[in-house]
């Protein structure tokens, strides 16, 4: 028999129907469909497209289109773990030492829009850019193991390093520091001009911009790799991602990036879409430790966790629990062979117990950007749960940046998410108390230290297993789900990359099937 709904249901629905049509009439005015075209919603404008000045989506995603590095991770639908091949650099060799890199560039690359060919000054201006201080570049730390940067000709660079780094193609010149830019036109545009105007060699250029509304990049027909099928690009931005999950799903869009559960909870029952989920945006919380130094405290933690819980819930399914790891399975030295907690309500409350924890004594403090705040309250909830008091201090961007760095805070919802181990690196060096060591942790300095010196990769395996093996032990950082990174395209729109490290918009693989 079927049940009928009450009218107070009905009234919900009607409701929520009439705020579906609300937002949808309000789209702002999208390009028309075409096949060689891919129209992309995202709920923010970027700030830059200078590769390593990028912070945030869409910047990165859009600016891995307009420029190439002398190595790249590699692309395709079938990529499942970061590997490295060649990009702007045919070849390159190590010395034994480990100390000297020696690419050999690619003859006949182009710039965008007539800046003519690349050569070893772009490379050289490119890396000691980041560099300046004067740019005020956030990769330079990354970039700072360089002692030298030489032009043997114009298609050689030999890069002298101030000791080992096991990291360095991973982790600094296939990342944001590793991007190449046209040394003519950034000197002629000056470099925050540049940011929305660059120019690269990678296979789409920047056209047009119409600030907090669209963006468009067109294909680059001088492109080394040969022209792209897809000839346009445009993002448009839609604040609310509902919105575009029902612009995508009526036809109005081609791909979204997205971020919110309940939108991709609604295009996962839509039959005109194709979902590309990818593990590897891990969530969860900085401890301070200096304000909770009992890594009892610090276990009973996690075990009073039920992750899985959350995934169901606030997740609404999308997600799946973590070890306690910095990285992801993609990342090369990820590693299952780790100290285990499951969901252990019990032994939670035992070990607060034999941390002499008094419940009523103090009321701790996650601080948390309000876009956080539903799994974080899942996770303060289940804490609560086992006798632990604690409170969300929920902030705007610029309020939970501002805090960081300071003592204001037991907790903080904010876990760095990188390709590379290296890149992690940073957060738990004993030199960078408070920032970017929010966690105040000391314990894996020797280690990291010590595996940047290994040229061996089995040696480089058994360090990361190490390093791992010890954050879990220590738990300075307490991971709680993999909330997973989802790209979504219509059907026809094929070649859409795994999200192997970021929400990713890589263009040039993708084409309309006929």
């Amino acid at each position: 028999m079927r049940e009928r709904c009450s009218s107070s249901s009905m009234r919900a629905w009607a409701v929520a129907a009439l705020f579906l049509v609300s937002m949808f009439c309000s789209l702002p005015l999208l390009a028309q469909s075409s096949e060689d075209t891919i129209r992309l919603g995202y709920s923010a404008d970027i700030i830059t497209l200078d590769m390593p000045l990028t912070t945030q989506v869409p910047d990165y995603p859009l600016a891995m289109n307009l420029f190439d590095g002398l190595v790249r991770y590699r692309q395709g639908a079938d990529v499942t773990v970061l590997e490295l091949e060649p990009d702007l650099a045919e070849s390159y060799d190590v010395t034994p030492d480990g100390l000297v890199y020696t690419f050999k560039l690619r003859r006949g690359v182009q710039f965008q829009k007539g800046y003519g060919e690349m050569t070893a000054e772009d490379v050289k201006y490119s890396f000691e850019r980041v560099l300046n201080p004067d740019f005020k570049c956030p990769e330079r730390s990354a970039m700072a193991v360089v002692s030298a940067i030489e032009t043997p000709d114009p298609y050689t660079v030999k890069i002298t390093l101030k000791t080992p780094s096991a990291g360095f193609l991973r982790g600094v010149l296939a990342y944001r520091a590793g991007y190449i830019v046209s040394k003519k036109a950034a000197e002629e545009k000056g470099w925050k001009p540049f940011g929305l105007d660059p120019i690269g060699t990678g296979p789409y250029m920047f056209a047009s911009r119409v600030a907090g509304e669209s963006l468009t990049l067109v294909a680059f027909e001088g492109y080394w790799r040969g022209s792209p099928r897809i000839k346009k690009v445009v993002m448009t931005v839609i604040p609310d991602e509902m919105t575009s999950a029902l612009a995508l799903a009526s036809g109005k869009l081609d791909m979204m990036i997205n971020r919110l559960p309940a939108a991709t909870a609604f295009l996962k029952t839509q039959p005109t879409v194709n979902l590309t989920i990818t593990p590897g945006e891990n969530r969860g919380l900085v401890v301070n430790t200096q304000h909770i130094p009992n890594v009892k405290v610090r276990q009973a933690l996690v075990y009073a966790m039920d992750p899985q819980a959350i995934v169901n819930s606030v997740m609404m399914g999308l997600g799946q629990p973590v070890l306690q790891t910095p990285i992801s399975p993609a990342t090369f030295g990820y590693t299952t062979d780790l100290p285990k907690y499951s969901y252990d309500p019990a032994k939670a409350r035992q070990l607060l117990t034999e941390a002499g924890y008094k419940k009523g004594e103090k009321t701790y403090s996650i601080a948390v950007r309000s876009y956080d705040a539903p799994w974080v309250e899942a996770i303060a909830g289940q804490w609560r749960d086992v006798g632990f008091d604690v409170a969300l201090n929920v902030l705007e961007t610029g309020a939970f940046n501002a805090i960081r760095p300071t003592e204001n805070w037991d907790f903080l919802a904010t876990i760095p998410t990188r390709p590379d181990a290296t890149l992690v690196f940073p957060y738990f060096e004993p030199n960078n108390i408070p920032n970017p060591n929010f966690s105040r942790y000391t314990g894996v300095g020797a280690i990291q230290a010590e595996y940047q010196k290994q040229l061996d990769v089995t040696l480089q395996l058994e360090f990361l297993k190490l390093w791992q093996q010890q954050i879990a032990a220590d738990l300075p950082y307490i991971y709680s789900i993999d909330g997973t990174r989802v790209t979504v395209t219509t059907l026809k729109l094929k070649g859409d990359s795994p999200n192997t490290h970021y929400w990713l918009t890589l263009f040039y693989p993708m084409y309309y099937e006929k």
